[in-house]
């Protein structure tokens, strides 16, 4: 098992590109599953990726039980020696499914917990084959990383020659990637990162900030996502600054008159 640490500022969907670009080199085929933390971050990371070269397919629970079979089976049955299957996924992946010959496995972000990342990092390696497991990690979440999985062996690999150069395409694919795709990927990650906050050392408001700056820097949108009033609830971020918040419906008196609209009094017949 391999550790790359991202430096602060990183551009961390580029040096995944990078790893997976890497893991081709002199080879005729290969078989590859990414995870990510979140729904959203999958649809980002595929989106994304396609748009660097790398085609792939997003599996994970929004999608329908149809496509999941299907997109399960392409890839247990695609020939390694030949052709380069690629698998972005959430757990939805890593259960009950045997993916025989994966090469490589990459975790994107820290795991929720030890016993997640011994399981999805099982599912290379199997039946006696050769395979890979790395854990790509940004500057942010490496000593969380480094605690949670403290017994666990690793290599520690330098991330320079993983860092993407070429800024103009990383943000081309990103730009690529439709706006709608983003702003949930930033919500996503609001609410995954918000239950880590208390062993990051984060205040509410530095989440917030946090969130503010990737989706301005590294999701490339022109305006912060907004969230609804019930999820700033949920997170516990109602005292919040710099948050955009949805403005909720009007409401409308039950078998009254929409706002704005006087009732009219009808004139007694004559």
């Amino acid at each position: 098992m391999r550790r790359v640490a991202l430096p602060k500022g990183a551009d961390a969907l580029g040096a995944l590109a990078n790893v997976l670009k890497k893991h081709r080199e002199g080879r005729s085929g290969s078989k590859v599953v990414v995870f990510l933390p979140t729904t959203a971050a999958a649809e980002l990371a595929s989106a994304y990726l396609a748009n660097r070269g790398l085609s792939n397919a997003a599996l994970h629970s929004r999608k329908s039980q149809g496509y999941r079979t299907r997109t399960s089976n392409e890839f247990r049955d695609a020939d390694v020696a030949r052709e380069h299957a690629l698998l972005v996924a959430t757990d939805v992946a890593a259960r009950g499914v045997d993916y025989p010959g994966v090469s490589l496995v990459v975790q994107a972000g820290t795991p929720d917990n030890r016993e997640q990342f011994v399981h999805r990092s099982g599912r290379t390696g199997r039946a006696g084959t050769a395979g890979e497991a790395i854990l790509l990690v940004e500057d942010w979440e490496f000593a969380l990383a480094s605690d949670m999985l403290s017994d666990v062996k690793m290599l520690d690999v330098d991330a320079a020659p993983l860092l993407d150069t070429d800024e103009a395409a990383s943000q081309k694919a990103m730009n690529r990637v439709a706006p709608d795709v983003r702003r949930k990927a930033y919500v996503g990650w609001l609410g995954h990162t918000n239950a880590r906050c208390k062993v990051l050392g984060w205040s509410k408001q530095e989440l917030v900030d946090r969130a503010n700056a990737m989706a301005r820097e590294d999701y490339l949108l022109r305006e912060t996502p907004s969230l609804t009033p019930r999820a700033v609830g949920f997170m516990g971020l109602k005292k919040v600054q710099n948050l955009r918040v949805e403005k909720p419906p009007p409401k409308h008196n039950r078998g009254g008159p929409p706002p704005g609209r006087r009732k009219q009094s009808r004139k007694p017949r004559r």
